[in-house]
Parts: structure tokens; C-alpha cells; sequence
């Protein structure tokens, strides 16, 4: 487990969060797939990282994307923008 996971099942109640986060369906349409759960997490660079798309996720978004990477990157290989946009551990 995380250390992200941890600390969101210590303090997911008092911050009003659920513990654990709903598997995105993978049938129907996006339009049906949102209808239940119409929120999302915009990619932000330099905040949207693994912690952060947990904490959206168990409050309440549907999709959490990561955080907006350089093409040249991930073309080139560097290890530090494949890190940012690998899902985390608990990630579904």
C-alpha cells in the first residue's frame, strides 16, 4: 500500500471522503458513463500526481487524468516524466 493510500484511509472520513473509489465502468457510452458521475479532474502540471488523483477520485470525481507530461519525454525516455504519468499503486 502507498503512502498516499495510507493516508487517505486514516483521514478519509474527517476529510469527507470515501475510503474507497468506484471502478469507472467500462460499457456504454462516456455520456451514459458520466450519468451517474458527472465529475472530472482536469490534468494540471505540477499538481495532478498519483496523491492527487486518489484524493479526487474518493471525492467523488469519475476520472482523475494525470498530469500534463512533454511529448519529448516520454519520446526520449526520461524517467522523470514516466514517473508523473504512471498510474499509482492503488490507482484503478
Amino acid at each position: 500500500m502507498s503512502k498516499a493510500s495510507e493516508v487517505l484511509l486514516a483521514g478519509a472520513r474527517s476529510a469527507g471522503l470515501s475510503s474507497e473509489l468506484v471502478p469507472f465502468p467500462h460499457d456504454g457510452t462516456l455520456a451514459e458513463r458520466l450519468s451517474a458521475n458527472p465529475f472530472l479532474m482536469a490534468p494540471m502540471a505540477g499538481v495532478s500526481d498519483a496523491a492527487y488523483r486518489l484524493m479526487a477520485r474518493a471525492g467523488g470525481a469519475a476520472l482523475a487524468y494525470s498530469e500534463m507530461v512533454s511529448v519529448a519525454g516520454i519520446h526520449y525516455g526520461g524517467e522523470k516524466t514516466w514517473k508523473l504519468v504512471e498510474p499509482g499503486d492503488t490507482e484503478p
